[in-house]
Order: structure tokens, then C-alpha cells, then sequence
């Protein structure tokens, strides 16, 4: 969640760094899970 509080108060991430960021979080959540 910091990572998005972060991108958000900085605001100079874009759409396409936000989902990546998103995507690698989902990554590291399964690998954790599993």
C-alpha cells in the first residue's frame, strides 16, 4: 500500500508504472501464498 500512497503523493508515476507496480505486487502475494 506505501508504494501507492507514495505514486499518489509524488504523482509522477503513470498508468502504465501503476499497473506494473500492481502487477509485481500480485506476483510477490502468490509467490508468498504458495
Amino acid at each position: 500500500m506505501w508504494n501507492i500512497l507514495n505514486v499518489r503523493h509524488l504523482n509522477l508515476a503513470s498508468k502504465r508504472e501503476m499497473s506494473f507496480v500492481n502487477q509485481s505486487l500480485r506476483r510477490t502475494n502468490l509467490a508468498s501464498l504458495s
